[in-house]
């Protein structure tokens, strides 16, 4: 995802969950302006896992 142009001091992020009720930080492997959010699921043997985006206005 690239950040809209002229939009400033808007923090990123994302959090993955396979329940809906935990939900675990996903590190931004981006660079700059662009936002990249990987699932884990290798790691966590599971196929299918749920995402939302964390997006704040200070």
């Amino acid at each position: 995802m690239n950040e809209p142009t002229g939009i400033s001091e808007v923090l990123y992020g994302g959090e993955w969950s396979e329940d809906l009720n935990t939900w675990t930080p996903m590190p931004d492997s981006g660079v700059g302006t662009y936002h990249e959010f990987l699932t884990p699921t290798a790691l966590i043997g599971s196929d299918r896992v749920f995402v939302r985006w964390v997006i704040q206005v200070p």
